[in-house]
Parts: structure tokens; sequence; C-alpha cells
């Protein structure tokens, strides 16, 4: 049968581990872009409504909104 070592069971508990905290942090963080994402679209909603004309600009950072009145 197979015979382990101490160290080489922590060494798995800690691969393990990492993965888990890897997987938990991504999911955490896509669940984050869909919020900002539909928070986003409930402003640009919000100020079309209101009269305003939204605009989205996209660069390689970051999204930035600015908006003009139509009337």
């Amino acid at each position: 049968m197979f015979k382990f070592t101490i160290r080489e069971l922590l060494l798995l508990t800690v691969i393990v581990a990492m993965g888990v905290a890897w997987w938990v942090d991504r999911s955490r963080l896509a669940g984050m872009a869909i919020l900002w994402q539909s928070r986003a679209t409930k402003l640009t909603e919000t100020y079309f409504e209101d009269g305003w004309k939204v605009i989205w600009e996209e660069d390689s950072d970051s999204g930035t909104m600015t908006w003009q009145s139509r009337h």
C-alpha cells in the first residue's frame, strides 16, 4: 500500500487549500463584476429617463461614463 510522510500530506493540504482559495476568489470577482454591470445599466437607464444622453468610453484600464443633456 502507499505510505505518505507528514511532509507530503502537508504539501498536499497546502496545494489543495491554495486551489480552493483561488477558486473562491475568482467566483467572488465574477459575482462582483455582474453586480457592478447591473448597477451601471440601471444608472444609465435612470439618466436616460431623466433626459440625459449617456456615453460609455472604453479604455484599456477601465470604462468611463460621461453624460450630456438632450435638452
